[in-house]
C-alpha cells in the first residue's frame, strides 16, 4: 500500500511523500518475533539458571547426608557386631536378657536403615547396575504397590517400553516406585487413583531447561500419577530434600522422596515433579535407555560353610570397626594382620607372602583404596581384594588397575554377612 501525500509552502514550493506501508508493517512484525525470541532465551536461561542453583543445593546438602551417614555406618558396625557376640554368648536361659540383646540389635537395624536412606538420597550407595526390563520390573512390584497404597485406593498401569532396558538395580528402582506409592497413599486419606504408565522419549539438545539438565537421548520415562491433596506452589521446589515433610510429629522420616532423588540421580536419571494444590501430583522419572539389547543370566555359586584357615590382611582406620573384624574373622578360624592406614598396610603386603586376600576401607589416611589397590596389584596382580565402606563403590575408579575389580561390602553389615562374602570370593577360580 502506498499513500503519496502533498504539502504546499506558502505556495511556493510542493512536497511529496510517499510511504510504504506494507514495509513499515514487516519491519515491526521482525521487530516484534525478535522481542518473542529474547524474551524466551531469557526465560530459557533464567529457567537453566535456577536449576543449576537447585541441583548445587541437593549436591551439598547430598555430602553433608553422605558423611554423617559414613560415620554412623562404622559406629554401627561395631555396635551391631558386638550386639550379635553379646547375643550368641547368652545361655538360653537368660531369656530376659537375650530379648534385651535382641531389641539392641534391632535399634541398631533400624538405624542402619536410616544411613542407608541417606546414603541413597547422598547417591554414595552401593548398588550393583545390570540391564533390566523396566515394564516387567513394574509389573513384577504391582501387587505390592497395591498392598501399599490399600484396598480404597484404585490402581492401574499403561505399560508401553516392553523389551526396553535400562541399566538399574532392580530392588533399587522397586524402592522408587514404593516410596512413591507410600507418599501418594499420605496424600489420598480419603481413597483416589493411582497410576504408573512408561513410555519412550527423546531429550533433544537444547532442551535441558525441560528434563533438569539431562544430556541428550534415548529414554525411558516412568510416570507416576495420583490424585490426592497435591503440593502447594511453595514448597514443591523442597519436597526432594532429607528430612523435610509435611506430616505430623512420628508420621514419617521426611527420607521418602529423598531416596527417590537419590537413587534416580545415581542411575544418571532425573525426577520431576509437577502438582497444584488439590489436583493431585504426577512424578516423571526419566532413565537412560539401553540401546543394544543385552541378554542376562544369573550365575549361582556354591557357597562353602562361612569361615577358613586362609591368612588376610585387614585395613581399617576405625580402631572400633578394626577390632571388631578382627576379633570375627580370629572366632572363624582365620589368620589375621591389622593395618591402620594403606601405608601400613602395603609394608606389612610387602613382609608376609600368605596373604590369601587383602579386606579394605575405602577411604583412609595417607593412602587410600584405589592407590593401595593400584600398588597391590603391581606386586600380585591377582590378589583379591574386598573393599568395606560407607561409601559406593561408584566413588572409586577402578579403570586402568590390573586384574579383576573388587568386591564391595556396605557398612553397616553383620559378621555372616562379613564371613560369607569373604568365603565367596576366598572359593571363586
Amino acid at each position: 500500500v502506498r499513500i503519496e501525500a502533498v504539502a504546499a509552502n506558502s505556495g511556493q514550493e510542493c512536497l511529496a511523500a510517499i510511504v510504504d506501508i506494507s514495509a513499515l508493517r514487516l519491519m515491526g512484525k521482525e521487530l516484534q518475533e525478535s522481542l518473542e525470541a529474547l524474551q524466551r532465551e531469557i526465560a530459557g536461561r533464567k529457567s537453566l539458571e535456577q536449576q543449576l542453583m537447585q541441583a548445587q543445593k541437593m549436591e551439598a546438602m547430598g555430602q553433608l547426608a553422605g558423611g554423617v551417614a559414613h560415620d554412623f555406618n562404622n559406629l554401627l558396625t561395631a555396635i551391631h557386631g558386638y550386639g550379635e557376640e553379646i547375643r550368641d554368648g547368652i545361655p538360653a536361659r537368660y531369656e530376659s536378657l537375650q530379648e534385651c540383646v535382641g531389641q539392641l540389635l534391632h535399634g541398631a537395624e533400624r538405624a542402619a536403615d536410616l544411613t542407608r536412606q541417606l546414603l541413597a538420597f547422598s547417591r554414595k550407595q552401593h548398588i550393583e547396575q545390570k540391564p533390566v526390563l523396566i515394564d516387567d520390573i513394574i509389573a513384577n512390584t504391582s501387587k505390592l504397590i497395591q498392598r501399599v497404597i490399600g484396598e480404597d485406593i484404585g490402581f492401574d498401569t499403561e505399560l508401553c517400553c516392553k523389551g526396553l532396558q535400562v541399566m538399574a538395580s532392580t530392588g533399587q528402582i522397586e524402592q522408587v516406585l514404593l516410596n512413591l506409592a507410600a507418599n501418594a497413599r499420605g496424600a489420598m486419606p480419603g481413597g483416589g487413583r493411582f497410576s504408573i504408565s512408561t513410555q519412550q522419549v527423546l531429550v533433544k539438545a537444547g532442551s535441558e531447561a525441560e528434563y533438569d539438565l539431562l544430556l541428550p537421548g534415548l529414554y525411558v520415562l516412568i510416570s507416576v500419577r495420583d490424585t490426592g491433596t497435591g503440593i502447594a506452589t511453595e514448597i514443591i521446589d523442597r519436597v526432594f530434600e532429607p528430612f523435610f515433610t509435611t506430616k505430623d510429629v512420628g508420621m514419617g522420616t521426611g527420607l521418602g522422596l529423598a531416596m527417590v532423588y537419590g537413587i534416580v540421580k545415581q542411575h544418571r536419571g532425573s525426577v520431576l515433579v509437577s502438582s497444584q494444590t488439590g489436583a493431585g501430583a504426577t512424578f516423571n522419572i526419566y532413565l537412560p535407555l539401553l540401546e543394544k539389547h543385552v541378554a542376562t543370566k544369573e550365575i549361582m555359586r556354591p557357597l562353602s560353610l562361612a569361615g577358613g584357615t586362609e591368612t588376610l590382611l585387614v585395613v581399617e582406620d576405625e580402631e572400633i570397626v578394626k577390632l571388631f573384624m578382627k576379633r570375627t574373622l580370629e572366632k572363624a578360624g582365620y589368620r589375621v594382620y591389622l593395618a591402620g592406614d594403606g601405608e601400613e598396610a602395603m609394608t606389612l603386603f610387602r613382609e608376609h607372602d600368605d596373604i590369601s586376600l587383602v579386606l579394605s576401607d575405602v577411604v583412609m589416611p595417607k593412602k587410600n583404596g584405589k592407590e593401595l589397590l593400584a600398588e597391590i596389584r603391581q606386586i600380585k596382580p591377582e590378589m583379591k581384594v574386598v573393599f568395606i565402606s560407607g561409601y559406593t563403590a561408584n566413588i572409586i575408579d577402578f579403570e586402568g588397575l590390573q586384574g579383576a575389580g573388587p568386591e564391595f561390602i556396605m557398612k553397616p553389615f553383620s559378621k555372616n554377612e562379613l564371613l560369607l562374602k569373604l568365603r565367596e570370593v576366598l572359593d571363586r577360580q
